[in-house]
C-alpha cells in the first residue's frame, strides 16, 4: 500500500516539469514561474485525485492491471483535467469558474496535455506496480 501512496504523490510532479517546458516563452518573470509551477502542481494533484484514484481502484478491483491501460487512462485524465481547469479564471482579486463547453477546447486539451497525462499514468503504474500486488 505504501507504493501506491508514493506513486500518487510522486507521479503528478511530472506535470510542473512539462508545464515549464510548454510555457517557456512566457517565463520571463519569477512571479510567472512560481504561478506556472503552483497552478500546474495543483491541477495535477487535483486531476490525479479526481480521475486517477478512482480509476486505479476500479481497475485494481477488476484485476485490469496492464500497462497500456494506465497510459491510455492517463491520456484521457490529462486531457480532461486540462479541459476542466481551463474554466478556472483568475479575475482581479477573486478566483472564479466559468464552465467550458466549447468542444474545440476539448480537442486542444488532449494535445499536448493528453500525452503528459499518459506519462503520469505510466509513472504511477511503474511505481505502484499493480500487476504484482494481490487484490485485497
Amino acid at each position: 500500500m505504501l507504493r501506491v501512496v508514493v506513486a500518487f504523490l510522486v507521479a503528478p510532479l511530472v506535470v510542473p516539469i512539462f508545464a515549464v517546458v510548454y510555457f517557456r516563452g512566457l517565463l520571463f518573470d519569477s512571479f510567472v514561474v512560481v504561478m506556472v509551477l503552483s497552478l500546474s502542481t495543483i491541477a495535477a494533484c487535483a486531476g490525479t485525485l479526481l480521475f486517477g484514484v478512482p480509476a486505479y481502484f476500479l481497475l485494481r478491483s477488476r484485476n485490469w492491471t496492464a500497462f497500456w491501460l494506465a497510459a491510455a487512462l492517463g491520456f484521457i485524465a490529462g486531457g480532461l483535467t486540462w479541459w476542466v481547469f481551463s474554466g478556472v479564471r483568475v479575475m482581479e482579486d477573486s478566483l472564479g469558474f466559468k464552465p467550458v463547453w466549447d468542444l474545440n477546447l476539448m480537442v486542444e486539451a488532449f494535445w499536448p496535455f493528453g500525452p503528459v497525462g499518459a506519462v503520469v499514468g505510466s509513472l504511477l503504474w511503474f511505481i505502484a506496480r499493480p500487476d504484482r500486488a494481490t487484490v485485497p
